[in-house]
């Protein structure tokens, strides 16, 4: 029998801790030769390879989801949420996800101690917000969705922008893109209506972020910066978002964009500054 507490049980909370971190450290030097597979169809062929990043990223998956259910059966509310248990994991794997993938390019020194710490417990104050929020009345639920909310932009930003840093084509850059922008824009819509379905607001946002996202991959092989890129890109998913969390709020639509223009503007604004590469 699970004992039920208001916040994840510290010896568990540990025991995650450091079990994601030892995937996360390891991952640093592994180096192997992964297989590759080679698929035809017709006058076209692809290659599959199974990198050591690869392998990284799916344990550190699967080692979240597992993990983050795990804490959550000890809350009292558990039994009437467990069917959205996947959702509240989403954005602690992400952010593993993305804290994995920085610590693994990164040069070994401080500064590669202190993103790996403050990673750490950025992720472990994810998981305690996923927590509170499994019960809308705790009086810590209001703290716990802004921060939330604003780990998930910031989490896409970075997401964006390790996308148009990479070499991969534009139409996959997009569709990654799009994916990210439907399941973020899902979480952070499930914490003000957990049971609305949001199917044609869900589509607008993947369309808007595959559209958009597409436009500024060709515009990176012209000459705009990865940054101004994410920046631009998260300024129109973010406002579609707001938008979205104010109509469930009760506003008005002239409120709804009055409120997500606003920080949309600024989000346009601050890509400007990192338009183009300073010459050195």
């Amino acid at each position: 029998m699970h004992a039920k507490r208001s916040l994840p049980d510290p010896d568990k909370l540990s025991l995650f801790t450091a079990a994601t971190t030892l995937v996360i450290v390891l991952g640093r030097w592994s180096d192997f030769q992964g297989p590759t597979w080679t698929y035809a169809w017709g006058p076209h062929s692809w290659q599959v390879h199974l990198s050591p990043r690869s392998v990284l990223i799916v344990i550190l998956t699967a080692l979240s989801l597992s993990g983050m259910d795990w804490l959550l059966r000890d809350h009292p509310l558990y039994e009437e949420q467990r069917n959205r248990v996947l959702w509240h994991a989403l954005l602690p794997t992400f952010a593993l996800d993305a804290l994995a993938t920085l610590i693994r390019t990164l040069p070994l020194g401080p500064a590669w101690i202190f993103v790996l710490l403050v990673g750490l417990v950025s992720v472990v104050a994810l998981v305690v917000a996923e927590y509170i929020v499994l019960d809308p009345q705790d009086p810590r639920a209001l703290w716990a969705t802004w921060a939330l909310q604003a780990t998930g932009y910031g989490l896409f930003f970075l997401f964006a922008l390790g996308l148009y840093q990479s070499a991969w084509a534009p139409s996959t850059v997009a569709v990654l893109l799009a994916m990210a922008a439907w399941f973020i824009g899902r979480r952070l819509w499930a914490l003000q209506a957990p049971q609305a379905t949001l199917g044609p607001e869900s589509l607008a946002l993947a369309l808007l972020a595959v559209h958009w996202g597409w436009s500024l991959a060709f515009l990176c092989q012209a000459g705009l910066t990865p940054a101004a890129a994410g920046l631009l890109l998260l300024a129109g998913v973010y406002g579609w978002t707001q938008v979205v969390i104010a109509r469930l709020q009760g506003l008005g639509v002239r409120e709804a964009l009055r409120m997500s223009l606003v920080p949309s503007f600024a989000f346009v604004l601050l890509a400007l500054m990192f338009w183009t590469e300073v010459p050195t």
